[in-house]
């Protein structure tokens, strides 16, 4: 269980670092030795995080299908920070086969609804081709599939909401859709 969790950390780490574009900020985890911030000594906890804070209680959740350059349409939900129209937010995106013709609602979507929407992220759940509500055939990895990926994340950066930022996070067999995509984006 444990040895599970540790990728998992990992990658949202990568994601977050990349996306607020804070790969250098102090590292989130508990100690005992104080460390100074701004000016002020403080003990960071992952409770208190260092990158960003609950700034936004509000969520707005929507259907956000996108038709892919070959007419295929990918199913896709997104939750956001209500916002007043001058604040742009970053995207974080999880690809996946598995939401098998429901909405999102396992565990891991939860989490990420939960801890960034109200730090000023979007979440989206994206069901890759052929699964979900997504149409087309499915296949693994292939030119196809990123190719969607691409138009997807272009869809995503042309929203009013959005900063333009894009990130990937992933779990199971999603990795290998974050990893293909992030080869050709």
């Amino acid at each position: 269980m444990a040895r599970s969790f540790v990728p998992h950390l990992f990658v949202v780490i990568l994601v977050l670092g990349g996306v607020a574009g804070c790969l250098d900020a102090p590292a989130l985890k508990e100690t005992k030795t104080p460390k100074k911030a701004s000016g002020t000594s403080k003990v960071w906890t992952i409770a208190d995080p260092v990158l960003s804070q609950a700034l936004y209680p509000e969520k707005l959740f929507e259907h956000f299908p996108v038709t892919a350059s070959d007419g295929v349409k990918l199913d896709n939900w997104l939750w956001r920070p209500k916002t007043p129209d001058d604040v742009k937010v970053p995207t974080i995106v999880h690809l996946s086969p598995y939401f098998a013709n429901s909405l999102p609602r396992g565990q891991f979507d939860r989490w990420l609804q939960e801890n960034f929407t109200a730090r000023g992220y979007a979440v989206m759940a994206a069901s890759v081709r052929g699964t979900g509500f997504s149409e087309g055939c499915f296949e693994i990895g292939g030119p196809r599939e990123r190719q969607d990926y691409n138009e997807l994340f272009a869809a995503i950066a042309k929203q009013p909401w959005s900063n333009g930022n894009v990130g990937l996070i992933a779990s199971s067999r999603s990795p290998r859709s974050a990893s293909g995509t992030s080869t050709t984006s």
